[in-house]
């Protein structure tokens, strides 16, 4: 299941519903500091729970008007088939639980005048209604009472009664029997206390969240070492190889405590039946597995890494999402995780920064995986590919916005103004391509020939720049070629025939045709 959308309303800044899509692969949130960047990621530690996530009533927004609700939801690629109730399959399109767009549209509601509520649990959808309650709400007593009354209907329709033991079965012969209303707009269903839809089943389908604060403490099991060691074990932990030898152990432990129980019970019958005949084994409560392991890191003179510096400790974790984006590329992965990274950059030095992102860029490729970043710093904002930057910027009173910056050129020169991002400094030459793609084409052949002739120098390592006329370059790649002219260095254009009217007229001297065969 992809995050698609992150929805907040009434929490902090953002005062009315505001839906912000997320990419399938790298999401980056630029913008300047208190502009509502981390109130997004902190928004979805508490809708994935992260034990580091904390909402109370000061995260009510200032201008609610005295409106105590505070909505944080999500929207998700739905999975392929669900067990809703009485461990049947069934699919949640076919069963009205995706919202207008197709998605899965969970809503988390806090009443936050209440102490330590529980939130309620809301699926925003089209649900058909029977009698004036929701179709996915009504028990399976309900759902047979149903089809009595309107058994002759059902069989002129469908030609035989649906099986009585399968709620599924019979919603779906009261929804192809007209015999329910379906509303025009998706509604808000309340599935927070229903038997039928369990909160803790659906949540089992939810990915992974792991989250990486910028204001990290410095204790013996410090954050920013121990979060990802901690996901790690978690991500683990939750194979199910690993489950089956974790739960054979645990029943083998299990059986041998309570023999123990058994025999101390036993010898307590002989001296005291009365005292022993109503007593049993039990255990108390599921052992925390992910309590059981724990992991750190020290070097060989045993000196923690929360005592080293704070670049050092940043580089770990660099290093773990690069350990984890080959591990990612060597086996599958059946969980889909989402990682979350408040400012990547922080300590790090600016030769480290383009390492960063390429590293979370290679993380991010994998079927399975999402990265959310925020940053502020022009270095490694530089190298983010356009179609993954959302632009976080204060609005109409005081108003977090967050705009899609895909083939927006004037919030992308915002975003470069901003950021004070120039173009390449370097830059001897330009040479114009049509995509992306063909950027990655010719840095293969640069690469191979000078791999294969080290007498022959590699051109982008000597102030040739490559740059596409489409597609989503990174941005400092759309600063340089928007002031290209303003630079003076030399163009060639690189287009194939049928493309050549991308070519500016003015340039047509220095165009070069490439014809396909």
């Amino acid at each position: 299941m992809r995050l698609r959308s992150v929805i907040l309303e009434n929490f902090r800044a953002y005062r009315h519903r505001t839906v912000i899509p997320i990419e399938p692969n790298l999401t980056a949130f630029i913008g300047r500091n208190d502009a509502g960047k981390s109130t997004i990621f902190d928004a979805l530690a508490i809708f994935f729970e992260h034990p580091a996530a904390k909402l109370d009533p000061s995260d009510l927004c200032v201008y609610s008007e005295k409106n105590p609700l505070v909505r944080i939801g999500c929207e998700f690629d739905p999975p392929k088939t669900i067990i809703v109730d009485a461990q049947v399959t069934t699919e949640l399109k076919s069963e009205h639980l995706l919202n207008q767009r197709g998605l899965l549209e969970i809503i988390k509601q806090f009443d936050l005048s209440k102490q330590r509520s529980r939130p309620t649990i809301l699926l925003r959808c089209r649900q058909p209604h029977l009698d004036g309650k929701p179709l996915i709400l009504l028990k399976k007593q309900e759902l047979s009472m149903a089809i009595n009354r309107h058994e002759d209907k059902i069989k002129d329709k469908l030609g035989a009664l649906p099986n009585r033991n399968s709620n599924p079965d019979m919603r779906r012969a009261l929804r192809e029997t007209g015999l329910v209303q379906i509303p025009t707009d998706d509604e808000d269903i309340d599935i927070s206390t229903t038997q039928e839809l369990r909160w803790e089943r659906l949540k089992s389908y939810l990915p992974l969240f792991a989250l990486f604060r910028a204001d990290r403490p410095s204790t013996d099991e410090d954050a920013e070492v121990q979060d990802p060691m901690k996901f790690a074990i978690q991500r683990i932990l939750q194979d199910e190889d690993t489950q089956d030898l974790i739960e054979d152990f645990k029943n083998k432990v299990q059986k041998a405590a309570e023999d123990v129980a058994n025999r101390t019970i036993k010898k307590l019958k002989e001296a005291n039946p009365h005292i022993a005949q109503n007593l049993n084994p039990h255990f108390r409560a599921e052992p925390k597995r992910e309590s059981i392991f724990k992991l750190t890191i020290k070097d060989n003179n045993g000196i923690p890494l929360n005592k080293r510096g704070s670049g050092v400790r940043r580089l770990v974790l660099l290093s773990f999402f690069r350990a984890e984006a080959e591990r990612r590329r060597e086996e599958e992965s059946k969980k889909d995780c989402i990682y979350a990274i408040e400012e990547p950059e922080t300590s790090q030095h600016p030769i480290f920064q383009k390492e960063i992102i390429r590293a979370l860029q290679d993380l991010s490729d994998d079927d399975n995986t999402q990265v959310l970043i925020t940053t502020h710093v022009p270095g490694l904002a530089s190298y983010l590919r356009i179609d993954s930057i959302r632009f976080v910027r204060r609005g109409n009173h005081n108003q977090p916005e967050v705009i899609t910056a895909h083939e927006n050129e004037e919030i992308l020169a915002e975003i470069a103004d901003d950021l004070g991002i120039l173009p390449n400094p370097e830059c001897r030459v330009i040479v114009y391509v049509e995509g992306m793609t063909d950027v990655d084409h010719f840095e293969g052949i640069f690469q191979t020939i000078s791999s294969a002739q080290p007498k022959v120098s590699n051109p982008l390592q000597h102030g040739a720049q490559l740059l596409p006329l489409g597609g989503s370059p990174n941005l400092i790649k759309f600063v340089t070629r928007k002031y290209g002219e303003k630079l003076r260095v030399p163009d060639l254009y690189i287009l194939d025939g049928d493309a050549k009217d991308k070519a500016p007229e003015n340039n047509q001297d220095r165009l070069h045709i490439l014809h396909k065969k």
